[in-house]
C-alpha cells in the first residue's frame, strides 16, 4: 500500500469517526427535546387569595367603641378568630393597680394609647410564673423591670418573651392593642357531650 493511499484510508477513518460521533449527538438532542419532562411547562405560581375580608374601621367608629368600653375595665375585639394571625381589640381601664404581669412565648404586642395615661413595667422577670394555658404565662409582680410613663398618642412594642405589666391607679386609659401570633390561631376543641349519668337504682325483681 502506497503513502498516498494509507494517508487516503486514515482520512476516511477519521470522517467516519467524527460522523459517527456527530450522529450520536444528533440523536441524543432529539431525544431530549421529545422527552415528555422536557415538554410539560413548570407549574406557574400565583398570589394567595385573602383570608378575610378587608376593614376600614374609621376614626369615629373607634372613638364609638372606646366610649362605649367606659366607665369600667372593658375590652371589645375588632378582629379576632380562627384561622388568623392577629387578635386587634380595645381596651379602657379606670384606676387599675392590680393588674398581673404577662409574658407571651408565641406573640407580639403593639400597644396604641388612645387616652389618658399609665405607668408600664417592660422587662425583667416573672416573680413566680404560672402557665395558664400554652405559651402563657402570669405572675403577680415582675422583679428588674424598667418603669415607663405613656401617654395618649404613644406606641409600645412589647415583643414575644417581655415580661410587661401595667398601671393606671387613679387615672383613665384606653389603648388599642393588636397581637401578632406566630402561627394561625388554631380552631377552638368542640366540647365533647355529657356522658349519661349512671343509674344507681338496682334492677327490680320479680
Amino acid at each position: 500500500m502506497t503513502r498516498k493511499t494509507t494517508d487516503i484510508v486514515r482520512a476516511a477513518a477519521t470522517t467516519s469517526a467524527l460522523l459517527f460521533c456527530l450522529t450520536l449527538s444528533a440523536h441524543a438532542q432529539t431525544t431530549t427535546a421529545t422527552s415528555p419532562a422536557s415538554s410539560q411547562p413548570p407549574p406557574q405560581r400565583a398570589p394567595s387569595s385573602a383570608a378575610r375580608p378587608f376593614l376600614v374601621l374609621p376614626a369615629q367608629k373607634l372613638a364609638e367603641i372606646e366610649g362605649r368600653l367606659r366607665p369600667g375595665n372593658n375590652t371589645e375585639d375588632v378582629i379576632a378568630g380562627e384561622g388568623l394571625q392577629t387578635r386587634f381589640f380595645v381596651q379602657h381601664e379606670r384606676d387599675k393597680n392590680n393588674s398581673e404581669a404577662e409574658v407571651h412565648d408565641n406573640a407580639d404586642d403593639y400597644h396604641f394609647v388612645l387616652e389618658g395615661a399609665g405607668t408600664y413595667t417592660l422587662g425583667g422577670q416573672l416573680d413566680a410564673p404560672r402557665e395558664i394555658s400554652p405559651g402563657e404565662w402570669r405572675a403577680a409582680r415582675v422583679t428588674g423591670g424598667q418603669k415607663v410613663e405613656v401617654k395618649k398618642g404613644d406606641i409600645i412594642f412589647v415583643p414575644r418573651g417581655t415580661a410587661h405589666v401595667r398601671s393606671t391607679a387613679g387615672r383613665d386609659f384606653s389603648l388599642m392593642l393588636v397581637k401578632v401570633f406566630a402561627a394561625p390561631v388554631p380552631k377552638a376543641p368542640t366540647p365533647k357531650p355529657d356522658a349519661p349519668a349512671k343509674s344507681n337504682t338496682a334492677p327490680a325483681k320479680n
